[in-house]
């Protein structure tokens, strides 16, 4: 009997693993696909991920830590560190996705519903290009991965904090290089705007 419910709290942990993945997936979509968006009504539809990302973000993390505590009980050990850094990991992540990321796509929606149809404002576009948010969009992803690795992995506690210092690094980096990138339509938007004006 044990060992069933033992499967059935991993079961429930996996599945709430996935839906953070999932949604992570969501944040990184929005943050990228509003840098291409050129109207109003563009970013008020991609305004509509975000209701979504306020319901699964906080069920997938509220059931990870439910289900892990409960396999941490039952079959692990509390001297499992890799378990710590997950949990520390996590509430990160949680801080980073509720208090950046949410904080600025509502700022973001709010300003979009506020606006005329047609081109986006300078106000608006300086939002959305914001540097913080996507940053803050890649670090979660980079978190996700890292606690994904101490998940399947179980490491000890220095190379726990490791990966996940590693991971956020190569996040951080990955945001900078792709930002650049992501600059060069919007630049190119502007410049050509200036043309027509003349």
């Amino acid at each position: 009997m044990d060992d069933r419910i033992y499967t059935l709290g991993l079961f429930i942990h996996v599945v709430a693993v996935t839906g953070l993945f999932f949604g992570i997936g969501l944040e990184l979509l929005q943050v990228t696909w509003l840098r291409r968006a050129q109207t109003v009504g563009q970013v008020q539809q991609l305004d509509t991920l975000e209701s979504i990302l306020k319901r699964l973000m906080p069920t997938a993390v509220v059931l990870i830590v439910a289900s892990g505590l409960f396999m941490l009980i039952k079959g692990w050990s509390w001297s499992a560190h890799w378990a710590e850094v997950a949990f520390v990991s996590l509430v990160v992540a949680t801080v980073l996705g509720s208090g950046v990321l949410a904080r600025k796509s509502e700022a973001i929606g709010k300003t979009a519903r506020n606006e005329p149809p047609g081109a986006i404002s300078e106000s608006l576009r300086a939002q959305i290009v914001d540097p913080v948010l996507y940053t803050a969009a890649w670090v979660l992803a980079g978190l996700g991965i890292g606690i994904l690795y101490l998940m399947t992995n179980k490491p000890e506690t220095v190379e726990s904090v490791a990966v996940m210092v590693v991971a956020v690094a190569l996040a951080v980096a990955g945001a900078r290089l792709t930002d650049r990138s992501s600059a060069v339509p919007s630049e190119a938007r502007e410049v050509e705007s200036a043309g027509t004006r003349q």
